[in-house]
């Protein structure tokens, strides 16, 4: 038992990269414990869930006698909605240009323009 540092390898700030730890072991981030955060365990693909420590920081339990090395990525709820509405953005974006570039070449006449 004891407490030993674990090292930051990357922190690109949605995505922090930490060195090898051996568990059974209560890893703690120091950082805010913001709801969206995932723990993975890059060398056996398991994750993890992320508990409240102190009111305040991450804290991520590894229980097997074993190394693990962890990646927190931020990936909140509501991202992958706003990839699909930006992608349906997108798509509408295109079907009103060919729609409006068919009207230019004598096509239907489009009721927004004369």
């Amino acid at each position: 038992a004891g407490f030993r540092r674990v090292a930051i390898e990357r922190d690109q700030g949605s995505k922090l990269e930490l060195g090898s730890v051996n568990g059974p072991a209560l890893v703690m981030v120091n950082d805010y414990n913001y709801p969206g955060w995932v723990a993975k365990d890059q060398i056996s693909g398991e994750e993890f869930d992320i508990s409240r420590a102190n009111n305040l920081f991450r804290a991520i339990y590894l229980p097997a006698h074993q190394e693990y090395k962890l990646t927190l990525a931020y990936r909140p709820w509501w991202l992958n909605m706003v990839y699909a509405l930006l992608v349906l953005a997108i798509g509408i974006t295109i079907a009103v240009w060919r729609w409006l570039g068919t009207n230019k070449r004598g096509g239907m006449r489009s009721p927004f323009f004369s």
